[in-house]
C-alpha cells in the first residue's frame, strides 16, 4: 500500500498556484503549477486536478486524460478572455504493482531507493540548451531564460507531447513530485536526507516544504510523497489543498 500525503505554501507570493491531488482510491496522484496572472495560473492548475481526476474515473488512460486537461483549458481560456493560462503537471497512475508516471512541463518526480534519482526531464528552454551542451549545470542556475516552458497544459497552438514512464516501487521506497518553487531552492543532498528518515508521507512532505520557505523561496512550494508500505492505509479520501 502506499503512504501518500502533500503539503502546499504560498511562499513570497500573493496567491497560490500550485495544487496537488490525492485519490487513494483511483491510484491517482498528481502536482500541477499554473502559470498567468489574475487567477489564469490557479484556475489552470485546479482544472488540471479536476479533469483528470474526472477522466480517470471514467476509465481514460492517464496520458489521454493529461491531453483532455490540455483541451480544457484551452476551452476556458478561450471562452473567459484569460490569456496565458496554463499549467505543468506530474501525475502517477498506480495499476497494483505498476505505476505510470507521466508529466508535461517543468514540475519533477523524484524516486528515492536509498539514494535520489530524478526520473522526469523538464520541459524547458534551460534544459534543451543542456541537452545540445550550449550551456553548462552552473550557467543553467541563473540563466535569464530560467523558467521558460517549452511545453505546458494550455498553451495555443503548440501541441503537447507527454512523456512518461513505468515504474516499480518496492516496500520502503518514495516517489516524490514536486513544483520548482521546492527543487529551486532545496538542494537534492537535503532531500535525499529528509526522505532517507523513514517519517510518514505527512511529516516528510510538510518538512520538505517549511524547508524551501525557511530557505526564502519565491514561489509556491508543493510537494508530494508516496511511500510504498507494508501496512494499509485508511485513508481512502480525495484531497485537493493549497494554503
Amino acid at each position: 500500500m502506499l503512504d501518500a500525503a502533500g503539503y502546499s505554501h504560498i511562499g513570497n507570493r500573493e496567491n497560490n498556484q500550485d495544487a496537488f491531488l490525492i485519490n487513494n482510491r483511483l491510484g491517482l496522484y498528481l502536482v500541477a503549477d499554473g502559470v498567468g496572472g489574475h487567477r489564469a495560473g490557479e484556475i489552470a492548475s485546479e482544472l488540471t486536478c479536476q479533469i483528470i481526476n474526472q477522466r480517470i474515473a471514467a476509465g481514460t488512460n492517464l496520458v489521454d486524460a493529461i491531453h483532455q486537461s490540455h483541451n480544457s483549458i484551452l476551452d476556458v481560456a478561450n471562452n473567459s478572455g484569460r490569456t496565458g493560462m496554463a499549467s505543468t503537471v506530474v501525475a502517477l497512475k498506480v495499476e497494483r504493482d505498476n505505476c505510470m508516471l507521466a508529466w508535461v512541463g517543468d514540475s519533477r518526480g523524484y524516486l528515492w531507493q536509498g539514494d535520489l534519482r530524478m526520473l522526469t526531464r523538464d520541459h524547458t528552454r534551460i534544459q534543451a540548451l543542456l541537452d545540445i551542451g550550449l550551456i553548462s549545470a552552473a550557467d543553467a542556475r541563473t540563466h535569464p531564460e530560467k523558467g521558460v516552458l517549452t511545453q505546458a497544459l494550455g498553451i495555443p497552438d503548440r501541441p503537447i507531447s507527454v512523456d512518461r514512464l513505468e515504474i516499480h516501487l518496492a516496500i520502503g521506497e518514495t516517489l516524490m513530485m514536486c513544483t520548482d518553487g521546492i527543487y529551486d531552492v532545496v538542494p537534492e543532498a537535503t532531500i535525499n536526507d529528509m526522505l532517507s528518515k523513514q517519517e510518514n508521507a505527512t511529516i516528510t512532505a510538510r518538512s520538505i516544504v517549511e524547508y524551501a520557505v525557511a530557505q526564502g523561496a519565491q514561489d509556491n512550494c508543493t510537494c508530494l510523497i508516496l511511500r510504498k508500505v507494508a501496512e494499509p492505509s485508511d485513508d481512502d479520501r480525495t484531497a485537493v489543498l493549497q494554503l
